[in-house]
């Protein structure tokens, strides 16, 4: 494989979807009140990957008693974060590394979108599940792959000579579900189907766009021209024997 960097990440930079929050938001939502119901006040929740705090300012409107809490590897999006949310502790840290000491365990962890970067998912597993309390859950949202296959992509557009961008990887369920297993959690895969129409985006090609199929639901695609299969993976620590 190439040597990869990931930059599209930027783009939070430039856009603010606090006040519109995006359609997955409202899904995760919508997941976490069917599993907390209205028992959220004081829940901590961490969001891995909290970009330039979107969602947590959206899920704080949703759920005001809760601790927030998120990490990002990109400085300027934590500084973004906190700028939105002074409230929250945001912290510059990295998911994917072996060295991670999570320390603090939440009731709801959110990541959405970070694990398309990676090209395996054994430390970031495990990180998740260090950070979940025994009775917590995880809700790890973004593209898997149904079928039994490992699917990593490399991109660099047509006459660059720089790195290959990474950020649109298609781990399969199956492997996501085995090491999950592995660290004694139960797991399901709730699919999502995009309810928007979303045009193409001629100035960065990269942002996905839909197409409508037959049966009237949105395929969703980008500059790759892969198919995007979207689902929430939703973690749970299986109970200990008393």
């Amino acid at each position: 494989m190439e040597q990869t960097q990931r930059t599209h990440d930027e783009l939070y930079l430039r856009e603010d979807r606090s006040q519109e929050p995006k359609e997955y938001f409202k899904f995760l939502v919508e997941l976490t009140r069917n599993e907390v119901g209205s028992e959220s006040s004081k829940l901590s929740v961490m969001d891995v990957g909290c970009a330039g705090g979107d969602f947590l300012c959206y899920f704080a409107r949703c759920f005001p008693d809760t601790i927030l809490n998120g990490i990002d590897v990109m400085k300027s999006l934590v500084s973004a974060t906190r700028s939105k949310l002074p409230q929250a502790h945001i912290a510059v840290s990295d998911i994917n590394s072996p060295h991670y000491a999570a320390g603090t365990r939440y009731d709801l962890v959110y990541m959405s979108g970070v694990h398309t970067i990676f090209s395996t998912c054994e430390s970031w597993v495990q990180n998740i599940e260090e950070m979940l309390k025994p009775t917590g859950t995880a809700f790890i949202f973004g593209i898997f792959n149904p079928l039994p296959y490992d699917v990593l992509v490399q991109i660099r557009k047509s006459g660059d000579t720089g790195k290959y961008e990474t950020g649109w990887n298609s781990i399969a369920c199956k492997t996501v579900e085995s090491e999950f297993i592995k660290h004694n959690c139960n797991i399901e895969f709730i699919p999502w189907t995009m309810p928007l129409d979303i045009p193409f985006n001629e100035s960065d090609p990269l942002r996905s766009w839909t197409t409508k199929l037959d049966s009237g639901e949105n395929l969703v695609t980008n500059g790759t021209r892969i198919i995007h299969d979207f689902y929430c993976a939703v973690v749970r620590p299986k109970p200990v024997n008393t």
